[in-house]
């Protein structure tokens, strides 16, 4: 089936031919969809097509099973699809059943203006207005601005990252149950959970000396020794994204890093 852009599904379809002498009923469903998001990343949840109820089918014709995926965003997928399709005799009680399993590949993803549009995308788009986004995440109808993550993941992978500028499934933030106060919280910010327990974010404690080892890329806000309140503050650390330049958004590691602070073991370490 060619796609249009105001298509609010995709259409696929398998062409049967029954070659029995007896009528049989025919029904189709889903067995498994997984989506390549890139080269190392897929997902086989956020696709789900929906298959179709025949009834009866006579011996010696031919038929279209359709399977449909309900999404506005039909373009810009790559998917392997498993489906099933069911048959049993036309009698009621009949026990003679039979099940094919059969995949379907399909890509729909817009080629570069220098690349021969593929016939069901014809009617998409044509090389004088193809508009190739750098990622397949960022809709080529609108600019290349992000697609809407939760529309088209079907609440699969929530997050759209600007940096990478994908869509990235949202992390489950499991805490203690047993616990008064919630231990473990989501940073819609950075798709991440925090513990709220370590002080030390983007780092881990380093057990030997009491100070926070921050991950790559991240480094610690300075603040004055003198208005340092043992007895008041919690300090948290390696929560500074750094750049090796430093704007207004991060923080130059460089410039930042001598000045690092730990609240450990009730003390507090300057370097």
């Amino acid at each position: 089936m060619k796609l249009k852009k105001e298509d609010m599904a995709l259409g696929l379809f398998v062409t049967i031919h029954h070659h029995g002498d007896i009528p049989r009923v025919i029904m189709a469903t889903m067995a498994e969809c997984c989506e390549k998001i890139n080269d190392d990343d897929s997902d086989c949840n956020a696709i789900q097509i929906f298959g179709e109820h025949l009834g009866v089918i006579q011996p010696g014709t031919t038929h279209n099973v359709t399977f449909l995926y309900p999404n506005i965003y039909g373009y810009n997928r790559k998917a392997s699809c498993l489906v099933d399709i069911w048959n049993k005799r036309e009698d009621v009680n009949s026990e003679d059943t039979n099940e094919i399993r059969h995949r379907i590949d399909f890509d729909t993803t817009i080629r570069a203006p220098s690349e021969e549009v593929p016939v069901h995308l014809q009617e998409l788009y044509t090389p004088d207005n193809s508009l190739r986004c750098e990622t397949t995440d960022l809709d080529p109808f609108d600019g290349c601005n992000p697609v809407d993550c939760r529309l088209k993941y079907l609440g699969h992978r929530n997050y759209f990252n600007h940096k990478r500028k994908r869509c990235q499934k949202v992390p489950k933030c499991k805490g203690d149950p047993d616990k008064e106060l919630p231990d473990i919280v989501y940073v819609p910010t950075s798709n991440t959970c925090r513990n709220l327990e370590n002080t030390c974010h983007h780092g881990d404690v380093d057990v030997r000396t009491g100070l926070c080892v921050c991950d790559k890329g991240w480094t610690s806000e300075p603040y004055d020794p003198e208005e340092y309140n043992q007895g008041s503050y919690v300090y948290h650390m390696c929560d500074k994204r750094c750049h090796p330049e430093a704007t207004q958004s991060v923080w130059h590691c460089a410039l930042f890093y001598p000045l690092f602070s730990v609240n450990y073991a009730l003390r507090t370490i300057y370097i």
